[in-house]
């Protein structure tokens, strides 16, 4: 399944994880690019004026499963959605965002 979460910021600590503020799990898909068009269409407000950054995760089934794919995504006020960024900016020992 691919899980949206957002989140409102992204600073790194100097224990190697982020600090990502305020965040929430919105969902999920079975299809990634039905998951990348909600963050792009800004749909049901999932922006709600706070978070500025996503991430789209696929996770497998299971406990305690680990992300196969993350996609980072960063709010683009003039265009109202997320859009994709280089994740290079986002490596960290963090886990799974929708699974902490």
């Amino acid at each position: 399944m691919y899980f949206i979460t957002c989140f409102q910021k992204y600073e790194q600590t100097k224990y190697g994880v982020p600090d990502i503020g305020d965040c929430r799990t919105f969902g999920y898909y079975p299809h990634k690019e039905w998951a990348i068009e909600d963050l792009h269409n800004n749909n049901v407000d999932i922006h709600e004026d706070m978070y500025d950054y996503a991430v789209v995760e696929k996770i497998p089934m299971g406990l305690y499963p680990l992300a196969e794919e993350r996609i980072f995504f960063k709010w683009d006020e003039e265009k109202q959605g997320f859009f994709e960024v280089d994740g290079a900016e986002f490596e960290d020992c963090f886990g799974n965002y929708a699974f902490g």
